[in-house]
């Protein structure tokens, strides 16, 4: 950075920008770059009589995706998450107990953006206040998420959208589609300071489908261990076994949707 003069200012008497300036320009990259998704189609298509480019232009709009942004501020030691769909951040920390033995703490550092998150569905009657019925069974008109990249069809007016099935093959309009835009590509970006020792689990709903935030922490912790232990299984020796009790966590009720399905034991192999 440079000084009014042009002077290069040392790093250490760079100004650090104002938090909520920080979490501004997360949320514009996110917003711009979902209008390049689902607006800048709709010119290109509108600009043109074939429908076969038009179908190619609209495919992106179409689609949709989640996003998980891990943004580390080393100068100020400050995370920052930013959620766009139904993934999740957890941090484990490292704790010593008076007898020595360690454990880890477990810290959710975002909420899935779904039918199961009262903020949502506030948000959602805040916007539609004259419908009814939008989230249901954790679902959110029959989605898993209510913010998303792409996924236009929950976005675009229905005018555009009926223009787009009338003159460019466009998809049909869902039926319980009223009063879009229902879903948005603005993240919820949440602040923690780290510590020495603490460590990220970015991941999408396929992990947490099948593991618990205390699970996913307590099996990083134990590999953790294991790695700095002597005592590793040579080649071709049986890894041990052991179940979630035996992971150095407090571990929450396990509400996996996978571990419902399968109606199994869960074990675990591996150090």
């Amino acid at each position: 950075m440079h000084d009014s003069d042009g002077t290069v200012l040392p790093e250490h008497m760079i100004p650090e920008p104002p938090i909520h300036d920080i979490d501004r320009t997360i949320k514009d990259t996110f917003m711009r770059l979902d209008r390049d998704i689902i607006s800048e189609p709709l010119r290109r298509v509108f600009a043109t009589s074939s429908r076969e480019t038009a179908v190619r232009l609209l495919g992106p709009a179409y689609a949709g995706s989640c996003a998980l942004l891990g943004f580390y501020d080393a100068r100020t030691r400050l995370l920052r998450i930013a959620l766009t769909g139904d993934s999740r951040a957890v941090l484990g920390r490292r704790t010593t107990d008076a007898n020595g033995q360690v454990s880890y703490m477990v810290h959710v550092l975002s909420e899935e953006q779904n039918g199961h998150n009262e903020s949502e569905v506030a948000r959602l009657a805040a916007e539609h206040p004259d419908e009814t019925g939008l989230a249901k069974d954790g679902r959110v008109m029959g989605w898993g998420m209510c913010r998303a990249f792409g996924d236009a069809q929950m976005k675009w007016p229905l005018d555009v959208q009926a223009r787009l099935k009338a003159e460019y093959l466009g998809r049909t309009p869902y039926k319980n589609v009223l009063t879009p835009p229902y879903f948005t590509a603005e993240p919820v970006i949440t602040t923690t300071a780290i510590q020495p020792g603490d460590f990220l689990i970015l991941a999408t709903d396929g992990l947490w489908e099948s593991l618990t935030s205390s699970e996913a922490v307590g099996l990083v912790g134990t590999w953790l261990a294991n790695s700095k232990s002597s005592d590793k299984p040579k080649p071709g020796q049986e890894q041990s076994v052991y179940g979630p009790q035996e992971l150095p966590v407090t571990l929450a009720k396990d509400d996996t949707v996978r571990h419902r399905q399968w109606n199994a034991t869960k074990r675990f192999t591996g150090g």
